[in-house]
């Protein structure tokens, strides 16, 4: 098996319920680093999000905020972005401010939060005034994401992903995601999908489960990415990445 690039989702995938990378994780993709195989995160968390577990391993490459921005990984510089056009991001917000079923979580940039709940920004008197750099990513927060992803998504200038478990949505331009994110990045590396091995366990998982050539689901994944998947490793929990990694690359 001639893997030249090793990509894996974060949570529920890399990462164990605790939110942590494990000793045995980090050493098996250490392993696989030295045998000149980069590692990519793949994730939809944005990018202060995914930057803090460099610390604990230093991947090569970072797709953040699912894929709609592509970062290298020692230098933290940005290799691509896609950003949703500002007018539609004014359309958004004004329609959030609507419905009583939607509560705005945050609007990602590239490198930082344009606006967000969790740091208890005050909402601004005009967001177009506000809204002075790239948007990536807008992230709503509903007791019916399915609902709201199905509302959305008959706007086909938009993306919009669901996760397992969790009480928010994601919306991003209809160019961006994780699919559209590797792409780019595969065409920089000169590396072709056969070449890679990626890991992940959701909804904006399947895609690239199906067009890697190898797509591995944890066993905790949702059932439509395992039914994507070409192989089922352990789950999360059991460190189910370095187990395959284990078995099949070192």
């Amino acid at each position: 098996m001639a893997i030249k690039l090793v990509v894996a989702d974060l949570d529920r995938t890399l990462l164990n319920s605790r939110k942590e990378l494990s000793p045995r994780t980090i050493r098996t993709l250490q392993a696989v680093q030295k045998q000149g195989i980069p590692i990519v995160f793949a994730s939809a968390r944005h990018y202060l999000n995914v930057a803090p577990f460099l610390k604990d391993l230093p991947a090569d490459y970072l797709l953040c905020s699912n894929g709609a921005g592509i970062f290298e990984g020692s230098t933290r510089n940005v290799l691509w972005t896609e950003a949703l056009p500002l007018q539609l991001t004014l359309e958004i917000l004004a329609e959030t401010q609507l419905q009583k079923e939607l509560h705005l979580r945050s609007i990602g940039g590239i490198k930082d939060y344009l606006w967000s709940e969790l740091k208890n920004d005050p909402l601004p008197a005009s967001w177009k005034e506000h809204l002075n750099a790239p948007v990536l990513t807008l992230t709503l927060r509903t007791s019916d994401p399915a609902g709201y992803q199905a509302h959305f998504a008959t706007d086909k200038r938009l993306r919009v992903f669901t996760y397992f478990g969790e009480d928010f949505i994601s919306i991003l331009s209809a160019n961006a995601s994780k699919f559209h994110g590797m792409t780019r990045l595969l065409q920089m590396l000169v590396i072709t999908p056969a070449d890679i091995v990626f890991f992940g366990d959701d909804q904006n998982d399947v895609a690239l489960l199906e067009w890697a050539g190898t797509g591995v689901a944890v066993a905790n994944a949702i059932p439509a990415a395992l039914a994507a998947a070409d192989q089922v490793t352990l789950s999360n929990d059991q460190e189910g990445v370095a187990d395959w990694l284990e078995k099949h690359l070192l």
